[in-house]
């Protein structure tokens, strides 16, 4: 009869939708769908204004330790991964008066995705040298086909607006890089592994987290740690775990002069990380985020907070899949 009565209580207790963003730029090409262009996050953001509650970091933090409802159609905004467009959007949020948790990982060489988007799908001549790093490395771990080295202007837009879950294959390149995608991520890094190696090679290009030295916007915003590198947790070892996400605390913590008490897995879904990671992230922080859908309320799991992850969508689309978050 109790499990009964606090079950319909809880029905009955305010949710709350947290958003996950990553992105948000205008770009050419973004295959994994992480990129929320400009003009549509305005958007999205006045309409949240008006809809929603949009509540501040602290007032999440307040709830799960005390236990205590939110406002009715709460929504709180994340960004993962430290974009150095985040300076942008830590600007603008201030503006609005709107207060967002970014969690930031520190690797200094560009994301393995970003790289291949950018030689794969924003060029239409890929170089020589590139294009045979590129098809020998595919040869390698099986896949015998070759990329174009050049695609006509009129077919661009058809390479650059595909994605990863797309179910054909338009050209060569988009072949490669949903290979290579489905490689990388499955990877152990801290093993002596060449494909990594190969694709960090072709850019270098390094990561900007000067935003980070803003320090109006550090108070304002919080601040939460991705680990070093955002590899995919499960599967390396505990050691290397620890590695990880101890180091990426530490370097954090000593870049924007405070403690860092959030954590974001990378990747997020829960086949991302183990019981290894989670003893760890116990023993470092107060409180974890997720990356798969649900809704939060006062007796939610600390170290297994869920998100929902927001596309690149118009304001139509926007809108269904917010009413939508909140049916969840």
């Amino acid at each position: 009869m109790r499990n009964f009565i606090y079950k319909t209580r809880k029905a009955l207790w305010p949710k709350l939708v947290i958003l996950c963003y990553h992105r948000i730029e205008n770009y050419m090409s973004d295959p994994v769908k992480i990129t929320v262009s400009n003009n549509n996050f305005l958007k999205q953001i006045n309409f949240l204004k008006e809809f929603a509650n949009i509540i501040k970091p602290d007032q999440l933090f307040e709830s799960l330790k005390k236990r205590k409802n939110l406002p009715r159609r709460s929504v709180l905004l994340t960004f993962d991964d430290g974009y150095s467009s985040y300076k942008q959007t830590m600007d603008l949020l201030l503006k609005e008066s709107i207060s967002a948790i970014f969690f930031i990982s520190l690797r200094k060489e560009k994301y393995w995705w970003d790289i291949l988007t950018k030689i794969l799908f924003e060029n239409q001549d890929v170089e020589k040298f590139n294009c045979n790093k590129i098809n020998n490395l595919l040869d390698e771990i099986g896949y015998h086909f070759k990329i174009e080295e050049r695609i006509s202007p009129k077919l661009m837009d058809t390479l650059c607006k595909w994605s990863v879950s797309d179910k054909t294959f338009p050209f060569n390149r988009n072949k490669a890089f949903y290979f290579l995608a489905k490689e990388m991520e499955d990877i152990d890094p801290y093993k002596k592994n060449k494909m990594l190696d190969i694709v960090t090679s072709l850019s270098n290009e390094k990561r900007n987290f000067s935003y980070l030295l803003k320090k109006k916007l550090i108070e304002y915003h919080t601040i939460g740690c991705h680990t070093i590198n955002h590899y995919n947790l499960s599967k390396l070892s505990y050691e290397n775990q620890k590695k990880e996400i101890e180091l990426g605390k530490k370097e954090l913590e000593s870049l924007i002069g405070s403690q860092v008490e959030l954590f974001a897995y990378p990747f997020g879904n829960r086949y991302h990380y183990n019981f290894d990671t989670l003893e760890i992230v116990k023993r470092n922080f107060n409180f974890a985020f997720s990356n798969f859908e649900g809704l939060v309320h006062k007796d939610s799991n600390i170290y297994e907070i869920p998100r929902f992850l927001v596309r690149d969508w118009d304001i139509d689309n926007f809108v269904l899949n917010i009413k939508r978050f909140f049916k969840h």
